[in-house]
């Protein structure tokens, strides 16, 4: 459970993530890196809401964008609302980039009242005169855009924007301008003109000036480096009829047509009847609303009256010098009427929902009101914070009334704005409506976390509900990050050690349970497994130590059940779950509780990870039920337990796993939860964008004990319901760590390498595991490196970095007593250590008070037996003193050695030649098969192609394939209705198409029938006869382009035969023209390996004679180096040398003369004998062995294998040759533990690649080989 705790770190959710309901669906915010998909006539109100321009970075989609334009973004006295919804994915850049006139002119779209067409000269300014990169997703973005405003659903959206790959678009439409209808035309020529000319610093295109006022204002820019003020303050100057003034250069580009709502402004009189449809009548006076731009001419006109006539009917000081956007005006006479809004019946205000383009003063002239008015009518609103800090989306009030309930907020999870939510009933407030679960804190933009980007309390100038000051986010309910619920301490406070009782197979490090410490209070041990039919298994691998445990006395003993593996694996996953269902869980609680008494066991524990989690990989996802179920089991278990016996559970320290626990309601039930306080970060944090804040990558250097973090975890466990001193606090001994991706680098904030699924960090001698190192190798490198750097910081975490590059976070026994201390402090329950064998090394054996073995007076008994072969080696292991095992095994591979190069060099002297001489011919036979299949797969690097195509008509053709079948790619003929008596017509052309492998733009029938033209492309040919000779081993003399050839993979002569006479219809199909062939390929050019063997056998000669010198000096006890290194350094090569033996012998068995059936095995056994022993000289083995093995196929998939791992000269194998066969041989300790270490640290896989027989033989000399056994 312990070393794979959290997939995705404890922050990558516990600052982002909201809690877990009844509907996932309310966290995807949160949890995707877009917003919500944009559903088809949605508008903002619909869409997903940030607060963080930096959030939107994030998503790799075009996103559309709707936020205040009057709020200057940057304005760090304002905050930020940000309403986003995806586009979608839209596949292939280039292809959605390019233009399609034909879909966009034929979308049909209605208009949204009457529209006239008109034609206005559009003006392009442009900044900056270096292009960006970024030209083409501004293209999509735009583009998307056209689309999304050319729906008659957005007639009122008047300011858009669009994101898309760091570049921002924004389109403003005054609302005299009807956008669905002018939207395609009026963007367009922008497109075009930054995919033709690149986009600069900013470019921009308005329709604007010459008298028009903001409501026939039209404009569109577009920035790569989503510059949001910039875009954001040209929108607004556009929202004033003010033009762009500072760009860089401006030209007028051609006419573009515009659709209007009414007449565009003019400077004559039009006639009263006409205009009075455009004028709002009122009882009073006819009215009009002034525009940004307007002046009293402009109003004149559009009234149908006389400047004068409008000056007298609107007798206000300075009228025509006080005139504001959204103002009544008289058009006649009369006195204006009262639009203010009235209140509800029920006592609530008129409601209203600010909009992108809205200010207070616009918002108060369109309702009859001043902005003062304002002020006062929203002095309780929630979320109001003043005129200056508008937010788009929000409901204010436009009279006195109550406070309308806020506008919900699609992604709020907590308080009133979560969507659905009705008004609180007596003295419930509004920000106690939808409480986080687990008690965590709510902010006012209705997210859940624990950070004080949740938590922290913070007042806004009007100190409305809902506020606070600008750009933090105060929390509106179960406020504060501090601990809580710990008045009472425990009665003892509880030392627990959790022990692996499956340690002994690693290869050191290894510790029997009764070497514990008595001074724990408990021994948790891990673990017990559950079979499908709910009965309690203890693994054949660890009945030995579970035997022992029990006998234990001193601390509990306490059986954990589950962890990780357990949990998670797909076949185990659904056990638990299972389990305690209300069908089973008497069954299962019956069944635990009596093998614990049958044991004579102290408590139980039980650890599920986790109930309800949907989001591990390859494991069954969880069900909402699991968390109530998980509760009702545990009652059960306590129902059936004898007094005294414990019960306790597993918990995450996450946020996001926790939620799945009803934990509150455990806890009374539970003598005490283990808090699983550790794994907060690791290499799962690659790739997450939410992770570590402030690392968008996730892959920073963060410590896995952070104590920031893990007090913020203990916060949420007690403000959740758990008393302190039921929590058991979890301390690790052991370090996550990292390959650091800049050894000068090793802060917060920089980067580790590898992948999610793949650390490149060192792994430790006895863990085996990159990643994941133990206590005791740490203090192993702290004491014999001298290449390190360790410090501590605010964290208060240990740190070390080793070897420049090797980075770990961890716990030393200081920094565990320091953090005890601090725990108790606060009052919990006691500390659970995983793992307590990991600490450090400990004497083999079970009795603690027996001597370490290493001791000067430890008697060792004397080495007389003698063993023949590795077999009768491990048949006695059990019987062979660890301090004797060495010595019988060098005996062994001794033996084996000298036999092995005996035989090798009788065949190399008679023999090899002959057997070679048959290899060569038998691959010169296949070498067109091997030219063919290297053109197959990459002749479209090297080559053109005209590829012979028989094209149809579209719409049979699409009758019979389908609609969007590539097979009619390139039908096109008109006759349709014809027919013949083979069918449609159809006739042959060729085509340039790619060369295969790219069979994307082949037609009708079937891939790689088609009649294919070579041509070898002249920039390419240098390339491809280098190409061929490292990965075909062929020459340019051994090729000829061949005028006529049967297709390869219809080579069939039934299809069509060639003929003397030739036939013209044949080269419609099956048929290549110009391919290139082998004709002169033979058995002189295959490379003879006899140089490379007899080279390898010169060096091995004398590895026997000074294996002799060894064990001379183990007899006389003279041998001072690792007797144990020194076995596992050449088992590998010696098992090796003699696995070419066998193949070279079952090579020389093979007639002179041999069947098409035998010739691949006969390849693959010459092969084998080359592979094993060609190693030895130091570098790897030549592509030509690659490029034979690939011809054998299925058949040659296990000496593929070794080739991989002997071609690489980082590999395994090709390093140990060279360690143990260098200068100072295998008297150079430091080489050969080396050597050593390298054949420890490969895997199962890579030694299994090496053949059964070479596994087996190792697996038998690890029966009594045990790395360092004498050495601690």
């Amino acid at each position: 459970m312990h070393l794979y705790l959290i997939i995705f770190s404890f922050l990558s959710l516990l600052y982002q993530v909201a809690a877990l309901l009844d509907n996932d669906d309310l966290f995807r915010s949160n949890l995707e890196p877009c917003p919500a998909v944009c559903a088809a006539g949605s508008g903002p109100r619909n869409w997903t809401v940030y607060h963080k321009t930096s959030q939107l970075a994030l998503c790799g989609q075009p996103v559309l964008l709707d936020f205040a334009i009057h709020n200057q973004i940057d304005d760090p006295n304002s905050d930020v609302t940000i309403r986003a919804c995806t586009m979608g994915d839209l596949g292939s850049r280039t292809q959605t980039a390019s233009h399609h006139p034909t879909i966009l002119e034929h979308r049909n779209v209605s208009s949204c009242t009457v529209a006239s067409k008109q034609t206005a000269a559009a003006q392009l300014a442009r900044w900056g005169t270096e292009d960006s990169d970024r030209s083409i997703d501004v293209v999509l973005a735009i583009e998307q855009l056209q689309l999304f405003l050319k729906n008659e659903a957005q007639c009122d959206q008047r300011v858009v924007f669009a994101s898309f790959s760091k570049s921002l678009i924004g389109i403003y439409t005054g609302s005299g301008i009807d956008g669905p209808k002018t939207a395609s035309t009026f963007a367009q020529p922008l497109a075009d003109h930054i995919r033709k000319n690149g986009i600069g610093t900013r470019v921009a295109m308005e329709v604007c000036g010459e008298g028009r006022n903001a409501a026939h204002t039209l404009g569109i820019v577009a920035d790569p480096k989503s510059d949001f003020a910039a875009v954001q303050g040209i929108m607004a100057s556009w929202s004033k009829a003010v033009c762009i003034s500072n760009a860089d250069h401006r030209e007028v580009l051609n006419s573009t047509t515009i659709w209007t709502v009414d007449a565009a402004p003019s400077t004559r009189a039009r006639d009263f009847t006409r205009r009075a449809r455009s004028l709002q009548i009122r009882a009073d006076c006819r009215t009009t609303k002034v525009v940004s731009g307007d002046s009293c001419g402009s109003l004149a006109t559009r009234c149908g009256i006389s400047g004068s006539d409008l000056t007298k009917y609107n007798k206000k000081a300075q009228f025509c010098g006080t005139l504001t956007p959204g103002q009544a005006v008289c058009c006649s006479a009369g006195t204006l009427p009262d639009i203010r809004p009235k209140p509800g019946a029920d006592g609530t205000c008129a409601k209203y929902n600010v909009k992108a383009n809205d200010n207070c003063q616009s918002i108060a002239n369109k309702n009859g009101l001043i902005s003062d008015d304002l002020a006062k009518m929203n002095g309780q609103t929630w979320g109001w914070t003043g005129c200056g800090n508008l937010q788009v989306g929000m409901n204010i009030c436009l009279s006195k009334g109550k406070p309308p309930m806020p506008a919900p907020v699609p992604n709020a999870v907590c308080g009133p704005t979560v969507s659905g939510t009705k008004a609180p009933n007596g003295n419930t407030k509004l920000a106690d409506l939808n409480p986080c679960p687990l008690k965590t804190c709510c902010n006012i933009w209705g997210q859940c976390g624990t950070t004080k980007d949740f938590c922290t309390v913070s007042k806004s100038a009007t100190g409305n509900p809902g506020t606070s000051a600008p750009r933090t986010s105060g929390c509106i309910s179960n406020c504060g990050m501090d601990v809580v619920n710990n008045k009472e301490k425990p009665a003892t406070f509880a030392k627990i050690a959790y022990f692996e009782g499956w340690n002994m197979e690693r290869r050191c490090l290894n510790m029997d349970v009764r070497r514990i410490d008595k001074s724990y209070t408990h021994v948790h041990f891990s673990f017990a497994e559950v079979t499908p039919d709910f009965h309690v298994s203890i693994s054949s691998n660890i009945t030995d130590q579970f035997d022992a445990f029990k006998k234990l006395s001193g601390p509990k003993r306490v059986l954990a059940f589950g962890g990780w593996t357990f949990s998670t694996a797909y076949d185990t996953a659904p056990i638990f779950r299972d389990s305690v269902t209300a069908e089973n869980r008497a069954l299962f609680a019956s069944r635990v509780v009596q093998f614990a008494i049958d044991n004579k066991l102290d408590g139980l524990d039980f650890d599920w990870e986790y109930p309800g989690a949907k989001d591990i990989p390859g494991s069954s996802p969880g069900s909402k039920n699991d968390g109530k179920n998980y509760l009702e089991f545990l009652k059960v278990v306590r129902g059936k337990m004898p007094k005294g016996m414990t019960l306790s559970i597993a918990a995450p320290a996450s946020f996001w796993y926790l939620k799945g626990f009803p934990i509150e309601e455990m806890a009374p039930i539970l003598d005490y939860i283990i808090y699983m306080t550790y794994d907060l970060h690791g290499q799962w944090d690659y790739g997450s964008k939410w992770a570590n804040p402030g690392c968008p990558s996730g892959n920073c250097l963060r410590s896995h004990v952070n104590y920031t973090e893990t007090y913020n975890s203990l916060a949420m466990i007690t403000k959740a319901g758990v008393p302190a001193k039921k929590v058991i606090v979890g301390v690790s001994s052991y370090g996550r760590s990292f390959k650091m991706a800049d050894r000068n680098c090793r802060g917060p904030t920089c980067k580790f390498l590898g992948t999610a699924e793949e650390s490149p960090a060192r792994k430790g001698d006895c863990t085996a595991t990159s990643g994941y190192i133990s206590n005791a190798e740490i203090s192993e490198i702290i004491n014999n490196n001298d290449n390190k750097q360790r410090w501590t910081d605010e964290t208060r975490t240990n740190y070390l970095v080793y070897d420049d590059v090797e980075w770990v976070s961890y716990m030393d026994d200081a920094m565990k007593a320091d953090r005890i201390s601090t725990y108790q402090g606060l009052k919990f329950g006691g500390t659970s250590d995983w793992a307590v064998d990991l600490q450090a090394f400990v004497p083999q054996g079970g009795d603690p008070e027996a001597p370490s073995i290493d001791e000067d007076d430890y008697p060792l008994e004397s080495c007389d037996d003698s063993y023949e072969s590795l077999d009768d080696i491990a048949e006695n292991a059990a019987k062979i003193p660890p301090h004797c095992a060495p010595k019988y095994v060098l005996v062994v591979l001794k033996g084996l050695l000298e036999a092995s190069l005996k035989s090798y060099n009788d065949i190399m002297n008679d023999g090899y030649d002959k057997k070679f001489d048959l290899y060569a011919k038998t691959i010169a036979g296949m070498g067109p098969t091997a030219l063919r299949k290297y053109l197959l797969d990459h002749g479209n690097d090297y080559y053109s192609c005209e590829i012979v195509e028989e094209v149809t008509c579209c719409r049979i053709c699409k009758d019979k394939h389908g609609q969007n079948s590539p097979q009619c790619q390139h039908c096109s003929l008109p006759l349709c209705d014809q027919s013949t008596p083979w069918g449609a017509p159809s006739e042959y052309r060729n085509v340039s198409e790619p060369c295969p492998p790219d069979m994307s733009k082949r037609g009708v029938g079937e891939d790689g029938a088609q009649t294919i033209y070579w041509t070898l492309r002249p920039d390419k040919e240098d390339q491809w006869w280098e190409d061929l000779q490292e990965e075909v081993g062929m020459k340019k003399d051994n090729i000829e382009f061949v005028p006529r050839s049967g297709a390869p993979i219809f080579a069939d002569p039934e299809r069509c035969a060639l003929m003397e006479v030739r036939k013209e219809s044949c080269d419609y199909r099956y048929q290549w023209f110009n391919a290139p062939g082998a004709p002169n390929y033979d058995k002189d050019d295959v490379d003879n390996p006899k140089d490379d063997i007899t080279q390898s056998l010169d060096k091995i000669k004398n590895l026997g004679p000074d294996i002799e010198i060894v064990l001379l000096e183990i007899e006389a006890l003279l041998y001072r180096d690792s007797a144990e290194d020194l076995v596992d350094a050449l088992a590998l090569p010696i098992l090796m040398i003699g696995q070419a033996v066998k193949a070279m012998q079952e090579v020389m068995k093979t007639a002179d003369s041999i069947e098409e059936a035998q010739k691949k095995e006969f390849i693959l056994l010459f092969l084998s004998a080359i592979l094993f022993i060609v190693p030895a000289i130091g570098s790897a083995v030549g592509s030509t062995v690659g490029r034979v093995l690939a011809l054998l196929g299925e058949v040659g998939q296990a000496a593929l294998d070794i080739y991989d791992v002997a071609k690489n000269p980082d590999s395994a194998p090709l390093a140990i040759f060279s360690l143990i066969l260098g200068a100072a041989g295998i008297h150079d300790a430091a080489k050969i533990g080396q050597a050593a270490k390298v054949r420890r640290d490969m895997s199962p896989d890579a030694v299994g690649k090496l053949g059964g027989e070479i596994k087996d033989g190792l697996n038998k000399v690890g029966t009594v080989i045990k790395p360092n056994m004498c050495s601690r």
